[in-house]
C-alpha cells in the first residue's frame, strides 16, 4: 500500500512538474507578447512625438505666412495710399495745365487783336 501511495504521489508529482513547465512556457510567451507590446509602444510614441513636432513646425510656419500676409496687406495698402495721392497730384498738374492753357490763349488771342489794330 505504500508503494502504491508512492507510485501516485510520483504520478502527482510529474503532472505537477508538467504543469509548472507549461506554466512557465506560457510566463516566456507572454514575457514575449509584452517585450513585442512595448516596443509598438515606443514606436507609437516615437511617431507620435515626430507628429508633434511637425504639428508645431506648421504652426510656426502658419505664423510666418500669417504675418507676412499682414505685412504685404500693409505694404498693399501703403502702396495704394501713395498712389492715389499721386493720382491726385497729377489731376491737380494736368488742371493747372490746362488752366495756363487757356490764360495762353486768351493771351494769343489779346495778341493777334493788338497786332489787328
Amino acid at each position: 500500500e505504500n508503494e502504491k501511495e508512492l507510485d501516485r504521489m510520483k504520478r502527482l508529482i510529474r503532472e505537477n512538474e508538467k504543469e509548472l513547465d507549461r506554466m512557465k512556457r506560457l510566463i516566456r510567451e507572454n514575457e514575449k507578447e509584452l517585450d513585442l507590446m512595448q516596443t509598438l509602444i515606443q514606436n507609437y510614441e516615437k511617431e507620435l512625438d515626430r507628429m508633434q513636432r511637425l504639428i508645431r513646425k506648421n504652426e510656426k510656419e502658419s505664423d510666418w505666412r500669417k504675418r507676412q500676409r499682414l505685412e504685404w496687406e500693409e505694404e498693399s495698402d501703403w502702396m495704394l495710399a501713395r498712389t492715389i495721392e499721386a493720382r491726385t497730384e497729377v489731376d491737380r498738374a494736368q488742371r493747372r495745365i490746362r488752366e495756363k492753357e487757356k490764360e495762353l490763349d486768351q493771351m494769343q488771342i489779346l495778341i493777334r487783336e493788338k497786332e489787328k489794330e
